[in-house]
């Protein structure tokens, strides 16, 4: 995929943005709410790709799909490695 269309500042925003969602999907596993986790799971679904980050669209189907079926462990362990996705980029 060709990336050079994407502005190094835009995709550094996209970034930033995800630290939110973070902290949304974390507060979501507290709360045991999942359609938090589904819908910003849905969000990076169809989001990720177009900033150049196709696995974090991946991710974020696996969480829709986990955040559906109410499994809780599943959601945790996407919510952390979309913790990891966020401290790879600074």
């Amino acid at each position: 995929m060709d990336l050079d269309f994407i502005d190094a500042e835009a995709r550094a925003r996209y970034t930033y943005r995800r630290r939110r969602d973070f902290s949304q999907c974390f507060h979501g596993l507290l709360a045991k709410d999942f359609s938090i986790l589904e819908t910003i799971g849905h969000n990076l679904k169809g989001n990720g790709v177009s900033f150049g980050y196709p696995e974090l669209s991946q991710l974020g189907e696996k969480m829709e799909i986990a955040a559906k079926s109410s499994d809780l462990s599943q959601c945790r362990m996407y919510v952390d490695q979309l913790k990891d996705w966020i401290d790879r980029r600074g």
